[in-house]
């Protein structure tokens, strides 16, 4: 696609070289006479056509960036979700998950409020919070431990939805 894009600009600069050439050519001295307010004018609307379409283009670019952000959380969030809580050797890997996932909410929290997430991210956030005071509460029976995994469970789906929710938003 990057090619086949550099192609058509080349052949454009080729054209509009050529069509100069060709004016020079055949019409030498009207082609050199050219006003200045004509000059300034056409001057002045590649500037301000050039600064508007890169202002939003950086725009875009940093909802992308987010969006890449939002995507890899929520596959950390699936992983998560596959851990048994319960099961002692899963606890270190738990823990990197979540510092994981902490880290990749402050990326998201340092551009939120220019692309407008920033309640969804302290939501989330705070569902990450709870989630990880819930894995720090050891229940010694049977029910609670099953209180606890469905609880864990729904904090990391709440997560989830929120983030895709995250993603609706970045591009409307």
């Amino acid at each position: 696609m990057k090619k086949l894009r550099s192609f058509g600009l080349i052949l454009f600069i080729a054209f509009i070289v050529g069509l100069a050439i060709y004016n020079i050519i055949t019409n030498q001295k009207s082609f050199f006479t050219f006003p200045i307010k004509d000059l300034i004018t056409v001057l002045m609307a590649i500037i301000v056509s050039y600064y508007l379409s890169h202002k939003k283009n950086d725009k875009r670019k940093l909802k992308e960036e987010a969006d890449d952000v939002v995507e890899k959380i929520q596959k950390i969030t699936i992983i998560l979700r596959d851990c048994d809580i319960m099961d002692a050797e899963m606890q270190p890997k738990i823990l990197v998950l979540i510092k994981n996932i902490k880290s990749k909410f402050m990326i998201l929290d340092a551009v939120a409020d220019k692309v407008g997430i920033a309640e969804e991210i302290a939501y989330c956030l705070d569902k990450l919070e709870k989630y990880e005071k819930l894995l720090a509460s050891e229940p010694t029976n049977r029910q609670g431990l099953l209180a606890l995994q469905a609880k864990a469970y729904d904090y990391l789906s709440d997560i989830d939805n929120h983030l895709d929710e995250v993603q609706i938003k970045l591009y409307q």
